[in-house]
């Protein structure tokens, strides 16, 4: 009986280890590199939602307001100077678009692996963005026209990069709400791996103990 008391409590010594050094330092591990990572996501993020919305929105406006110009005013137009603004926006929300789904990804990467449906969600995203990004550089190759058809189309690509880099913004909105929750779960597994390797090591010295220093008189045959 003394022996068998003697091993539990090296067995109940042995899980105290696990729980301590495995289970809670792998799960603070876990919350430390999600909080790593959502800082470092914070920090690269670009142009927000609306931000964007509001750009999509006028070109949109603009298309419109150039079209009217047309219909009143018959001939050609020169719009180089609208056309070298809006290819500067074109650059700069792919510019966005490349760096946001990046920062996305990588964040994604930080997630433990049971975060299925965001990869999925990512990969989904992936082939548009790749789409978007090859159709609207084309778009912006130098041209010689400067003419209506030329502002509308660089005006649409605008469009064309400004309505992915929404979903893209979408899916990150959902990491961080996600990563909150994830860092909230560690945090009170950590808290509960502590203080139960806390009681288990007590019970397992307590049982170790009594097993030597009383003999367990009284239990074994006379």
């Amino acid at each position: 009986m003394k022996n068998v008391l003697t091993i539990i409590g090296a067995a109940i010594l042995l899980l105290t280890y696990t729980l301590k050094e495995v289970v809670k330092e792998k799960t603070k591990d876990r919350a430390d590199a999600l909080r790593f990572a959502e800082a470092q996501y914070r920090s690269d993020l670009g142009l927000s939602t609306l931000q964007i919305n509001d750009i999509v929105l006028r070109q949109i406006d603009q298309i419109g307001e150039i079209n009217r110009i047309k219909q009143t005013q018959p001939g050609n137009q020169d719009y180089s100077k609208i056309i070298k603004n809006d290819e500067a926006v074109a650059q700069q929300l792919l510019g966005s678009l490349n760096s946001d789904f990046g920062s996305v990804a990588r964040f994604i990467d930080s997630f433990p692996s049971g975060a299925v449906d965001l990869r999925q969600a990512r990969d989904l995203l992936r082939p548009n963005v790749e789409k978007i990004r090859n159709d609207v550089s084309e778009l912006l190759k130098p041209v010689n026209s400067h003419d209506w058809d030329r502002a509308v189309q660089v005006k649409l690509g605008i469009v064309m990069v400004g309505t992915q880099v929404i979903p893209v913004a979408v899916l990150g909105d959902q990491l961080l709400t996600r990563s909150k929750e994830v860092q909230e779960a560690c945090d009170k597994l950590y808290r509960l791996s502590g203080w139960t390797s806390y009681f288990l090591y007590a019970v397992g010295v307590i049982l170790a103990l009594y097993a030597n220093l009383s003999g367990i008189k009284g239990l074994a045959p006379d």
